[in-house]
């Protein structure tokens, strides 16, 4: 089978390998749709902070954003089928720790993550995945708008850390794919008002659409999202957060240390928090898709074939107005 292979920073191509063989609780899947993002960059270009911590390692092929058909499930697997259109988790705890069974498999210390840690992704022609860990995608849901269900899972969860109701003023800073989803999110089925900072006035307007307010100059809200990862994009959501106020962030920086002030987080009473990964959240984002409350596909802006995946590597490293989500096609 065909498949990208990073090898090391800066060095990725297209390999032969062996088609997986699958064990009896795991099914192999055909890659339909697969979303590149900031994540996959990181580990081409070796920012990435699993690399620096030493937590996974190159050569690895990447692609945890994705939508396939189950072409084989083990004999022990009951609930998928062959002809199956699934998704899959990004987070896969071992299941049988405290943390794992507590709910918080992505926080779980021998966690694997779909094409980042310890287990290969779908930019190829197979993919071996555990069962436990894919969801059947209802027959609603269009697969150009499966595609992004691991990202909006990650919007969705992230929402959760926020704790914000109908109604409340929240801040976004920052309209890339992950914030563009969680104002849809926000708006569409929160039912909050959403005002956004962003510099880029092609995201500004393509945010828009969704029902959120242009940032003014000055104001402070008590529920501020950050989906930067960017350094001026912190500060950005800090000087915004009124006393009070919760922040969370869920970008990464790819940088070791980002300054912020502390002793104003302190005398403002204020809580700052992380959102790593969407635990438990998949059958929810499902339900939204198929209940057509959001359909994120029109983000896709680009669409490659698995051969000319060093030119959607490329095309997803622009900032360019017009380049939204890009997309490869292992089959299909």
């Amino acid at each position: 089978m065909l498949c990208c292979e990073i090898r090391a920073p800066g060095q990725f191509g297209l390999v032969q390998r062996q088609m997986p063989v699958i064990a009896g609780d795991e099914v192999l899947i055909e890659p339909l749709m697969v979303g590149l993002c900031a994540t996959d960059r990181e580990l081409l270009d070796g920012s990435m902070v699993y690399l620096r911590t030493g937590q996974t390692s190159l050569p690895l092929v990447p692609g945890h954003e994705w939508v396939g058909r189950v072409a084989l499930a083990g004999e022990a697997v009951t609930a998928l089928a062959a002809g199956d259109i699934v998704v899959g988790e990004c987070s896969l705890g071992c299941e049988q720790c405290a943390i794992c069974r507590a709910g918080d498999y992505h926080r779980c210390e021998s966690r694997r993550e779909t094409g980042i840690m310890g287990i290969d992704g779908a930019l190829s022609e197979g993919l071996r995945f555990p069962a436990r860990s894919a969801h059947r995608v209802p027959t609603e849901i269009d697969i150009a708008d499966a595609v992004l269900v691991e990202p909006l899972a990650i919007a969705v969860r992230a929402i959760d850390r926020l704790e914000v109701s109908a109604g409340d003023e929240v801040l976004v800073v920052g309209a890339g794919i992950i914030g563009t989803l969680a104002i849809m999110v926000l708006t569409a089925d929160v039912g909050a008002d959403v005002t956004l900072a962003e510099p880029d006035e092609w995201r500004v307007e393509r945010a828009r659409a969704f029902g959120l307010h242009p940032a003014p100059p000055a104001g402070t809200y008590r529920r501020v999202l950050e989906a930067t990862g960017h350094p001026a994009g912190i500060q950005r959501a800090l000087q915004s957060l009124a006393p009070g106020g919760r922040l969370v962030c869920v970008g990464l920086t790819g940088q070791q240390t980002v300054a912020i002030d502390v002793d104003g987080l302190v005398v403002r009473d204020q809580e700052m928090c992380g959102s790593l990964g969407s635990p438990g959240v998949w059958p929810r984002t499902l339900a939204l898709l198929a209940a057509g409350v959001i359909q994120p596909q029109s983000l896709i802006s680009h669409e490659f074939p698995l051969v000319e995946v060093a030119a959607a590597f490329d095309m997803a490293g622009r900032r360019e107005p017009g380049i939204g989500k890009v997309v490869v096609r292992p089959h299909g």
